[in-house]
């Protein structure tokens, strides 16, 4: 009757609370990245993502999609309903963070605000919401119609 265990212990609690320890993790490298930007500091992986193509604007779609992923899963896939529309609380809040964090750069000496990290980071952010909704639907938890 209980595959996964009584009052959410198990696998299924294990995996949940493994996802939320990773979401964390990634949170914390997150700050520790933006401050040392924000002081000036050039952390060395921002030299190996420059010397991509493109590297910068895929580098802000894969850290705000896969936030937006973890935070979702993190929440177990809650939403809040905006206007006409359920919204996963997850998305939400990376969407508000990432425009406050583009804007605050250009309050900032040592960045610059730049329109076109917004739009990668808008595209990460709704290209993992997409796997999101994918996700919910396969684990059989309803996505928001």
């Amino acid at each position: 009757m209980y595959p996964y265990g009584k009052g959410g212990t198990g696998l299924r609690s294990g995996l949940s609370r493994l996802v939320v320890l990773i979401t964390v993790v990634f949170i914390g490298c997150i700050v520790w990245v933006l401050y040392q930007a924000d002081m000036g500091k050039v952390p060395a992986i921002f030299d190996w993502v420059r010397g991509l193509p493109n590297g910068d604007k895929w580098g802000h779609f894969m850290v705000f999609g896969v936030l937006t992923l973890l935070l979702n899963v993190s929440l177990k896939f809650r939403t809040v309903r905006l206007v006409f529309m359920p919204v996963y609380w997850g998305t939400l809040c990376v969407a508000l963070f990432s425009v406050g964090e583009e804007i605050s750069q250009y309050f900032i000496p040592s960045r610059r605000f730049d329109l076109l990290d917004l739009l990668a980071d808008a595209g990460g952010i709704l290209t993992f919401t997409l796997i999101t909704w994918c996700l919910a639907f396969w684990l059989g938890r309803h996505p928001p119609k």
